[in-house]
């Protein structure tokens, strides 16, 4: 029951980072676009 219950929170855990990380690769290289136009 435990071990069912890490795995389910590992797969959310995964689905999020997925969810998030275009995102937050978005704004990553908007930064770098501006630190490099300057």
């Amino acid at each position: 029951m435990v071990v069912n219950a890490c795995k389910t929170e590992q797969i959310r855990l995964i689905m999020v980072i997925t969810l998030l990380l275009p995102t937050i690769f978005d704004k990553f290289n908007v930064i770098v676009f501006l630190f490099v136009a300057k």
